[in-house]
This record gives C-alpha cells, sequence and structure tokens, in this order.
C-alpha cells in the first residue's frame, strides 16, 4: 500500500511539465516525505526567473488536482539530472547525502592548464544552499561564495592554505545564477605571491581580480 502510494505521487509528478524525473522516499532521519525532482527546461527557468519556492508552490498545486487530498511531500531537493543505474535505480547514497548535506559548492567537471593557466569548468548546482536565502525570488550566487569558491580552488592549487592580505582590482560583473556553466582562470604569479582569477559564464566575465597573500 506504502508502495502504491508513493509510486502515485512519482508516476503524477512525472508528469508534470516542471519535472522531468523524480524520485520519492522518506527522509533517511526523519518521517518526511520527499521529493528529489529533475527539473525540466521549463522548471529551470521557472526556479531561475522565481526560485526554488514558486517550483515548488507550483508543483504542489498539480499535484492537489491529480491526486485529490493525499499527503503532499514537505521537503523537496532539485537537480539538473536524477543519478540512475542502468537498471534505473536511483543511486540511494547520492539520495541520503542530498538530505542529509547542504550543497555549498560548485560541480567541478574538468581541470586542465592552458597558457599558464590552471582554467577549472564546472557548473552551478540548481539547489545550491545559498539560493534559499539570497534573493529567493531571484537566486544568485553571492559575491562572497564566489570569492571562497576561488580560494578554495587556489588552495586545492597550491597545496596550502594562506592568509589572504587583500583584493585588488575586484570587480562583478554579471550573476551568477542557478544551472549555470562556469569557468574559473587561474594565474599564479609567485614572483608577486599573488593570484589572478576570472570567473567567467558563457564566455562573460561575473568577477575577477587579483588576490594578493601575507609574506610566510
Amino acid at each position: 500500500m506504502e508502495n502504491k502510494f508513493l509510486n502515485s505521487i512519482q508516476l503524477s509528478l512525472n508528469n508534470h511539465n516542471l519535472i522531468s524525473d523524480c524520485y520519492i522516499a522518506y527522509h533517511p532521519q526523519k518521517a518526511d516525505l520527499v521529493v528529489w525532482a529533475e527539473l525540466s527546461a521549463d522548471g529551470i527557468n521557472l526556479f531561475r526567473e522565481k526560485g526554488r519556492n514558486a517550483v515548488i508552490e507550483q508543483s504542489k498545486t498539480y499535484l492537489l488536482k491529480q491526486e485529490g487530498n493525499l499527503t503532499i511531500p514537505e521537503l523537496w531537493y532539485f537537480i539538473d539530472k536524477l543519478p540512475r543505474d542502468h537498471q534505473s535505480h536511483v543511486d540511494l547514497v547520492a539520495f541520503e547525502e542530498t538530505c542529509t548535506t547542504e550543497i555549498v559548492d560548485p560541480i567541478w567537471i574538468k581541470k586542465e592548464y592552458q597558457d599558464e593557466q590552471l582554467v577549472l569548468k564546472g557548473k552551478v548546482p540548481i539547489d545550491l544552499t545559498f539560493f534559499k536565502g539570497h534573493f529567493a525570488g531571484f537566486p544568485l550566487v553571492p559575491g562572497v561564495i564566489e570569492l571562497q569558491w576561488v580560494n578554495d580552488q587556489i588552495t586545492e592549487c597550491l597545496g596550502v592554505q594562506k592568509t589572504i592580505l587583500r583584493v585588488d582590482n575586484l570587480k562583478f560583473q554579471k550573476f551568477l545564477r542557478p544551472n549555470d556553466d562556469i569557468e574559473l582562470h587561474l594565474t599564479w604569479q609567485p614572483e608577486n605571491n599573488r593570484v589572478i582569477f576570472q570567473l567567467k559564464t558563457d564566455n562573460e566575465m561575473c568577477s575577477s581580480g587579483r588576490i594578493l597573500f601575507c609574506d610566510e
């Protein structure tokens, strides 16, 4: 009976124009029902333009129309692609991590050197934790978080945590939004004890600057 109930919700949501695929289960640490949803292009656009609450409310309204007075899930998590194996089984470890771990970092996909620069390519997660409070109706990555991402990659590249003295010529030129593809360029100048960085999306500059480190 329980599986039939969960399957009914899942089938209904999979027919919703905002959702391409979803997995319905109970939270691993509490009794709340969870929707883990792969958003469609329409869903991603709505998330970007009006925020996660708009996606949740429209999905709940759709469920009520389709299923009547059933138990509507209260916990919703979003992703651009649900991890499934060749038998279409959802990765349950990834599901548990999604339910219990905040998403605070980009999804880094590729790292390579180009003309003495380290270039990292990745994507901004749709359900980045900071979107919940930073302009919830128009989610964007806070500038301070962009700088944290840059410093995290500098630390990984150099293999040591360096103390920042200051950031020179810091510019924020374009908003970084949910599901944006990103490209981070890092140029280490040891003679000046600094890193020049550029963070881009769609070949447009989001932020840039020169990070000067303390002498050690």
